[in-house]
């Protein structure tokens, strides 16, 4: 009896053991499954939103109702005293235009972020920002506003204010800056030629890629004459993210023009 009791204690014990490893395994491997979730998730991440957390940010343009903004610092916890939010309008026509704007005034005043009025996205040479380095410029959905029905003169005025816009922020930006454009990916704004328009203005193409209005909660387009009262959306229609960032290779060539132009007139 006591013989069967002894071996009924060692086969109890190597089943524990081995249940005991097996849920071992099965935690390793879950954690690994986990692990490899989250390392897929972070890329995903790092595909669709281009900012790092330390990241010095200026938004400007049609900002809207900052609700962009507010959701760059609730949701990706950017370091808000390095994000800047700019709007073409002044706080009084803001607060006309967008019945609720002050809700997201509010929240990003409080985590220390600033936001500046009377901003133009194509002037930005003022003394309020010419004295700060961003490393990301972001315009999202710009447009004109203007309601012109003809459409190569809507493209052309388009196009006329995306170029100020590239050649006003070119002492703004940082060194391995980049200056970051959503854009409807449907006609006419695929007629608007932004890489060649980058392009003249000494920026290239690093990257694009689809423009996910699910990554950024709470953010809602808002069209330029004010509060939507129709059913374009621009977060959650077909759109693009465009990346650009200097040419280093343009600016080379055109310093070493200039320098060869100058020994030019120096032999003269």
């Amino acid at each position: 009896m006591r013989g069967k009791m002894k071996k009924r204690k060692l086969a109890n014990a190597t089943d524990l053991r081995k249940s005991f490893a097996n849920h071992k395994q099965q935690a390793s491997t879950t954690t690994k499954n986990l692990k490899k979730q989250q390392a897929k998730t972070l890329k995903s991440h790092r595909e669709t939103v281009p900012f790092e957390k330390e990241s010095s940010i200026l938004l400007v343009g049609e900002e809207g109702d900052f609700s962009f903004a507010a959701s760059l610092i609730d949701y990706h916890h950017l370091a808000p005293e390095k994000v800047v939010a700019t709007s073409y309008d002044s706080l009084r026509d803001l607060k006309e235009k967008y019945p609720h704007v002050q809700e997201h005034i509010s929240s990003i005043e409080a985590s220390g972020a600033q936001i500046i009025y009377g901003i133009d996205a194509t002037n930005l040479g003022t003394k309020i920002l010419n004295d700060r380095k961003f490393d990301h410029i972001i315009f999202n959905f710009p447009h004109v506003g203007l309601s012109i029905k003809d459409q190569d003169r809507n493209i052309r005025a388009n196009q006329e204010m995306l170029l100020a816009f590239f050649q006003s922020l070119q002492t703004l930006l940082s060194g391995q800056g980049t200056v970051v454009i959503s854009l409807a990916d449907t006609l006419p704004y695929t007629l608007w030629n932004i890489k060649s328009l980058a392009r003249n203005t000494g920026l290239r193409l690093r990257t694009s890629r689809k423009f996910d209005g699910s990554m950024y909660p709470g953010y809602a387009h808002q069209c330029t004459i004010g509060e939507r009262k129709h059913s374009w959306k621009g977060e959650e229609r077909s759109a693009r993210m465009w990346i650009f960032e200097r040419d280093i290779d343009e600016q080379t060539d055109n310093l070493k023009r200039k320098k060869h132009s100058s020994d030019d007139d120096d032999t003269e």
